[in-house]
């Protein structure tokens, strides 16, 4: 397996170098300007500043290169053959978490990797994002060239097997719009579903109306409810 490292992280590198360079010298020759002094007499306090700056900053580098170099080795490990591109590294102060995001150039799946500064663990999200995305392919563009496609806001669809019999869903969630009718979709929705030979083990429905949002959770054993017992399992989550 190949890892790219986003050629840019140098030249960032570099920058932040000059930088730091050229602020800490214009710092010292401001200060001198106002006291009177020359900037060669601060010429010691200006090479230490810059030097401390530079060691700052070059550990960093290479701490990361140290962890951009773990998040590698997982990957070709986990995922052999396959090309990943990684980016920038950075710290998750809140959850004590070094991460970065990673492009897989094979199919330009974007995804997370990180790795838990306490127990060193590393995990990706590659297969749980490709995962989703091979399930959402297959069922938005039903939705999207159906009669419902003016009251969804958004379909998503999940499963536990990964790569195949992508008819079978966990859970299939639809957003309506406000001006939708939510036993009306979820009927129409049964439909549409059966029409392309797809099964779910729920079907939740989600709408935000009056500032309130409203649920409707289906399993297959629902789908034969009245229309009366359907709103009976309309449920007010906010």
């Amino acid at each position: 397996m190949m890892v790219n490292i986003e050629p840019n992280i140098y030249l960032v590198f570099g920058i932040s170098i000059i930088l730091a360079i050229f602020l800490t010298i214009d710092y010292y020759r401001s200060r001198s300007r106002s006291s009177g002094k020359s900037v060669i007499k601060n010429h010691k306090v200006l090479v230490i500043s810059v030097t401390a700056i530079l060691l700052l900053v070059l550990t960093w580098f290479l701490f990361t290169m140290n962890i951009r170099s773990e998040f590698n080795n997982h990957l070709s490990e986990k995922y052999p053959g396959q090309k990943f591109a990684i980016g920038f590294i950075a710290y998750d102060l809140m959850y004590g978490n070094y991460g970065a995001h990673v492009t897989c150039l094979d199919d330009h799946i974007p995804f997370g990797i990180s790795k838990n500064s306490y127990s060193k663990q590393i995990e990706d999200y590659y297969s749980g994002v490709k995962r989703a995305d091979l399930y959402n392919s297959k069922i938005k563009p039903i939705f999207e060239n159906s009669d419902l496609k003016n009251a969804i806001v958004n379909v998503s669809g999940v499963g536990i097997t990964l790569f195949k019999d992508v008819e079978i869903y966990d859970r299939i969630s639809l957003s309506i719009t406000a001006e939708a009718d939510m036993i009306s979709a979820a009927t129409r929705t049964i439909e549409i579903l059966k029409g392309n030979n797809i099964s779910a083990g729920i079907i939740d429905i989600l709408q935000e109306k009056d500032k309130h949002v409203y649920e409707l959770s289906l399993s297959p054993a629902d789908y034969s409810l009245s229309k009366s017992e359907l709103e009976a399992k309309i449920e007010q989550r906010k």
